[in-house]
């Protein structure tokens, strides 16, 4: 029996063929479901704000410029590489332009607020990175401003990107979106924008009792030293007579007796072995 003998005719004007079963489609990524995926310029982003280890959507009204041109990089890394750099060479050398940046705008305190942020596009890959936006830290911003309004600079380009550059980023951290955006319940799962793994921490608790341990050594030794003439009658180089050790507390004692791990003795018991030791 045929498989499709349960299925209703072909509908009139037909090929006599039943179309094939449909077939189910993942949910889109945030790039691809506001159209921004792809090489060419990416339009009406809806960007997500990375801040701290949460996410934020960020208000259209609130994206002054946007020239729809994501960084590009090999992979994660190297996009936390460069985000995370504040030498102005390393921004410079990877051809960073007005292009690349994304220009934000908010009244915070009655004052206003302007803050500019990067995409990344990951190894070629598709991913929410070009979505989600990494602030340029202040001292990158301001370089850069300088630098796009130079006097060197021809007035035709100043004024092609003349929204980004009519003001100077604010010199300030970065907009705080926390009880002014919505918080995504979720984070995007689709992230290769990666930080470099931190190298386990070694306890440092056995290294600190092998210090004690050389310390009290080195300590007992000079006390030793300091109390060695005291067991000798006589002076191995001269063969003279050792000068007697007058009673009381000398300072190998004191070292000796101050050294962590050994047994203190009385001061009268200790003037009993000196004045044994001298007859």
């Amino acid at each position: 029996m045929s498989r499709h003998s349960n299925s209703p005719p072909p509908s009139d004007g037909g090929d006599g063929h039943e179309d094939d079963p449909p077939v189910e489609t993942p949910a889109p990524t945030l790039a691809e479901a506001d159209g921004s995926s792809g090489k060419k310029k990416l339009d009406n982003r809806n960007f997500v704000l990375a801040f701290g280890k949460e996410f934020y959507t960020v208000p259209r009204e609130c994206v002054e410029f946007d020239a729809g041109r994501p960084v590009s990089t090999a992979n994660g890394l190297e996009a936390f590489k460069l985000h995370d750099s504040k030498s102005f060479p390393l921004w410079t050398g990877a051809n960073i332009s007005e292009r690349h940046m994304i220009k934000l705008v908010v009244t915070n305190g009655g004052e206003r607020q302007v803050g500019w942020y990067m995409t990344f596009k990951v190894g070629g890959h598709e991913s929410d990175d070009v979505c989600i936006l990494r602030a340029v830290h202040k001292t990158i911003a301001e370089k850069l401003y300088n630098m796009w309004t130079g006097k060197d600079v021809p007035a035709e380009r100043k004024d092609k990107y003349s929204s980004l550059l009519s003001e100077k980023p604010s010199f300030v951290a970065q907009i705080n979106p926390k009880n002014r955006w919505v918080e995504l319940k979720e984070a995007p799962d689709n992230v290769l924008y990666s930080r470099p793994k931190k190298e386990p921490v070694k306890s440092s608790k056995r290294e600190r009792e092998d210090d004690d341990d050389a310390t009290s050594s080195a300590t007992t030794n000079k006390g030793a030293l300091a109390l060695a003439p005291q067991h000798n009658k006589h002076n191995k180089h001269n063969n003279q007579e050792a000068e007697p050790v007058q009673p009381g507390f000398g300072s190998g004692a004191q070292i000796f007796m101050q050294t962590p791990g050994c047994v203190t003795i009385s001061e009268s018991y200790l003037r009993f072995l000196i004045e044994n030791q001298q007859r």
